[in-house]
């Protein structure tokens, strides 16, 4: 019989911390660019009471599932403020958020056939999807440290064509068009070097094909909540001197979508240990 009392395990959260790197995001987008949309990705901890305070302080809800969206939906989020991202998506709820003008940036193959199929069926509609750019992080900083020696699996590549294709796909649908630019990329090092390579790809791509971008998404994977590392201050000071080369903020958003950077100074996880074994 265990002598101790066990905890039921569950996340405390210091709203005092949590308030305090929503502020830093906040703050460093709004003095940097001014134009800008936070969204928090909800697969990081999809806790219903964490969810509903960020939608509280004007958050966009992140998702790449069904689970995630309905959830999100429960818990009030307008269908315009979701974010749908991922390489797996659900048809009814791409056509849903699509319908509603929320953000839907296209990963894979089989979306641009569902947006020629959607193009035909609203002909009275116009559409803006994003289109999420895979390129090699690897050339453009050759000494980070990658997530994947092999290159990323998500999104369009540019440099084997891919991203050009699908660019061309969505110009040849009469009433879509390639509003955004998703940017989200994982190194293992995190640097403020990383995001300044990619706001500068997202410029050297829209002037390459002309695009006229209603934002430019640069995703997550930033440090958060540890003094000995880059916050948002230094990222977004590099992403914003990047991006003003070629866009300007009265024109073209940014939207940032942190997850475990936004809540980790703020969430412990408590539960107790049964048993240690060597």
């Amino acid at each position: 019989m265990l002598k101790e009392q066990l905890h039921t395990p569950f996340y405390l959260i210091k709203e005092k911390d949590l308030l305090y790197d929503i502020s830093l995001l906040k703050d460093s987008l709004s003095q940097n660019w001014g134009n800008a949309i936070t969204g928090y990705s909800v697969k990081t901890n999809s806790l219903p009471w964490l969810l509903n305070y960020l939608r509280g302080q004007g958050f966009y809800a992140e998702v790449v599932s069904k689970t995630e969206y309905d959830l999100a939906i429960r818990l009030g989020f307008p269908e315009k403020h979701i974010i749908y991202n991922g390489p797996i998506k659900d048809k009814k709820v791409f056509e849903a958020v699509l319908l509603a003008g929320g953000y839907v940036n296209l990963d894979s193959s089989y979306e641009l056939g569902w947006m020629k199929e959607f193009s035909a069926l609203y002909p009275n509609r116009r559409f803006k999807v994003g289109l999420r750019v895979n390129c090699d992080i690897a050339a453009l900083c050759p000494e980070e440290t990658l997530a994947a020696e092999e290159g990323g699996r998500f999104g369009y590549c540019y440099e084997n064509g891919g991203l050009k294709a699908a660019i061309s796909q969505i110009q040849s649908l009469p009433n879509v068009q390639v509003a955004g630019l998703h940017l989200h990329s994982s190194t293992q090092s995190r640097t403020v070097r990383v995001f300044g390579a990619l706001a500068r790809m997202a410029v050297r791509i829209a002037r390459e094909y002309a695009l006229s971008l209603s934002y430019v998404d640069m995703g997550g994977g930033y440090f958060g909540g540890r003094d000995d590392k880059p916050d948002y201050r230094d990222y977004f000071k590099e992403i914003c001197a990047q991006l003003s080369a070629y866009f300007d903020p009265r024109e073209t958003v940014l939207i940032a979508e942190p997850g475990v950077s936004l809540i980790s100074r703020a969430t412990t996880f408590t539960t107790t240990v049964l048993d240690v074994k060597d």
